[in-house]
């Protein structure tokens, strides 16, 4: 059954993350979920996941990567899901809402596995509609 997803919450389009000289995703429906693939590695010194924790895909390309691995759901007020973070190789438990200015407002934590604490995230990230240059992945974008 498909919730009713107000259109102030429509978070389709394309997202700069944090600082102007960043990666921008572009948000997309995948089934009743929104994906995020990245479609710009900004200053990004690294074209392939090489913080990832997981041995077997630090050689993955970071361009056409879903940051939303398991896409992102509406819950009523929020979008909820899990957001990878190439920069540092994480996973944060987030939620997303679009503010008043038409941002979009991430936050979450991850828990600490070596610790007994949580790790915290928030971003404000801009729509800056579609860049003018994209990266080209060079196979099909992988989860």
């Amino acid at each position: 059954q498909t919730k009713e997803i107000p259109p102030s919450q429509d978070i389709a389009g394309y997202w700069r993350v944090n600082t102007p000289d960043s990666m921008i995703i572009a948000i997309a429906p995948c089934g009743e979920k929104m994906c995020g693939r990245i479609v710009h590695l900004g200053r990004s010194k690294s074209t392939i996941d090489a913080k990832n924790p997981q041995l077997s895909l630090q050689n993955r390309e970071l361009c056409g990567l879903n940051v939303f691995p398991e896409g992102l759901v509406w819950h009523g007020e929020v979008w909820r899901g899990v957001m990878y973070f190439p920069q540092n190789g994480t996973d944060y438990e987030i939620r997303a809402t679009k503010t008043k200015d038409g941002a979009l407002h991430l936050a979450g934590n991850t828990p600490n596995k070596m610790m007994s604490r949580s790790f915290g995230y928030q971003q404000k990230w801009l729509n800056v509609g579609f860049p003018s240059e994209t990266c080209k992945p060079s196979a099909p974008p992988v989860s």
